[in-house]
């Protein structure tokens, strides 16, 4: 199993932008929980089961970051056509994250600016996510990368 700490961030470090393939499940487990708190083995295990798939049939998309070896970010999203209204094909970020030491260096700027090249490629012309009111930093970031508030508003009511 991956080691939960990545080596050490430095100005010289080396960030790579590779395709999430299925092999790197407990790494990405690892550093989802590590930054978000819990792990969700069984989320990441569903979302990556398409990885792989042909382009032209496959929704999801994962892509990781990487130094020396170690997975130090993460992105997954799917694509969309037709769901929540949307008449042309959208991207849907899902998920995304970077280990606190490559935090604030570009990786997670990288990691968006891929997930959205790959979106394009792929037909999408647009880009959906979904972020807590109070996850401030968050909220900073999605905007220094271009996001806005959509037009829609997400609704929520309990059943249980």
């Amino acid at each position: 199993m991956p080691s939960q700490r990545p080596p050490r961030a430095t100005s010289r470090s080396h960030v790579t932008i590779r395709a999430m393939r299925p092999s790197d499940l407990d790494a990405v487990v690892a550093l989802d929980a590590q930054v978000f708190g819990e792990p969700r083995p069984a989320y990441f295990e569903r979302r990556m089961a398409p990885l792989g798939q042909d382009e032209a049939t496959g929704h999801t998309i994962g892509l990781v970051a990487e130094a020396s070896g170690e997975i130090v970010g993460l992105v997954m999203g799917t694509l969309v056509s037709g769901e929540f209204g949307f008449a042309q094909m959208t991207a849907l970020v899902d998920s995304i994250a970077v280990h606190p030491a490559y935090q604030r260096r570009g990786v997670g700027r990288r990691l968006a600016n891929a997930f959205m090249a790959e979106s394009a490629a792929r037909g999408a012309r647009e880009v959906y996510t979904l972020v807590n009111w109070n996850a401030w930093d968050m909220l900073k970031f999605f905007d220094s990368i271009g996001f806005s508030l959509a037009s829609t508003i997400p609704l929520r009511r309990t059943i249980g």
